[in-house]
Order: structure tokens, then sequence, then C-alpha cells
């Protein structure tokens, strides 16, 4: 049998995970403030009584406007991040490869951090990846964080994300203490 803390955790985790798929499908009269290329948002989920702020930028193809990702980070609470540090969750549309996960390197960075694929929703899949004070640090001095995918065919794709805003973005984000 399960715990009240161990379903509270799954609970709170479903949520937040429903919650940073899915800052793209705002309603027009929404305000979301913007950093550059990022915006900030913050909501209450369903039945929670506690306000979560993210950061999100959606990256779609120029030529026929369709989308291939949403990048939103945010300090998530501890139920979820014991670490404190914020999160990053890389939503994909369905039917990536899923095993080896996606590969962030930042500019032309040698070392790339792996984010594994931790779920796959109704919106797509969704990888995710704590940003340690290394990879934070890399962030906001760079331009572009690359991000590198396979296709089913083990194909790997890749596309830039821009990082104009980032820093303001993020510096505006304050971490989540509890979890009520």
């Amino acid at each position: 049998m399960m715990s009240i803390h161990k379903i509270k955790t799954i609970l709170v985790t479903t949520i937040m995970f429903s919650l940073l798929a899915a800052p793209f499908q705002l309603a027009a009269e929404e305000k979301v403030k913007s950093f550059k290329d990022w915006g900030y948002k913050c909501e209450t989920p369903k039945g929670f009584d506690q306000e979560i702020c993210f950061i999100f930028q959606s990256i779609t193809n120029k030529k026929n406007q369709s989308r291939i990702a949403d990048i939103t980070v945010a300090y998530t609470p501890k139920a979820i991040n014991k670490s404190n540090k914020p999160l990053m969750v890389i939503t994909m549309p369905l039917g990536v490869f899923l095993p080896p996960g996606i590969q962030l390197r930042v500019d032309k960075g040698k070392e790339a951090a792996r984010a594994p694929f931790i779920q796959c929703i109704q919106d797509g899949c969704q990888a995710r990846a704590v940003l340690d004070d290394k990879m934070m640090s890399k962030l906001k001095s760079g331009n572009k964080l690359g991000i590198a995918f396979f296709t089913p065919q083990q194909k790997q794709l890749g596309f830039p994300v821009s990082l104009d805003g980032f820093t303001d973005a993020i510096d505006s984000l304050k971490p989540k203490e509890s979890t009520k």
C-alpha cells in the first residue's frame, strides 16, 4: 500500500508536468510577461493553493509554423526536485526515439548534457533536466541552446533555442520552498 506522502508526490508530479507541458495553449486575454525570446507566466493548478511560475519558449518550423518543441523552466516543489534547482522540461512531438533522450549543448560547447524522456502525454513526449549551477552558468552566458534528438530511424536531428532574455527571465523566478 502506498503512503500518503508517496501519493501526494505522484499527484504533485503529475500536475506539475501537465502544467509545464502546456503553457503555450494560453488564452488570448491572458497576460504573459516577456523577456525578449522568453515568456513568463504564473498559474495555480486546479486543486492547489500554490502558484507555480515558469518561463517558456515555443519553437516552431518557420516554413509551415508547426510546433517543434516547447521549453519550460520552473522551480518546482521539493517533492519533485529535492535539489531546489530549476527544472527544464522539453516537450517534443510524439514519435521521437525515446531511449537516447535529448542532448543539450550551449553554443558550440564540447560537453552536452543529457535530458532523459520521462513520459509521453497527449501534447508530446517530455524530457527533463535539472539545471545545476554549471548548466545555469552556461545558459546565462550563452547565445543558443542546441537541442538534439533522434527519429525512430535513429537519425539525429537538432534545432537551436534562443537564450536572448534567458538570464532576466530565470532571475525573475523564485525557488519554491514547500508543497501544500
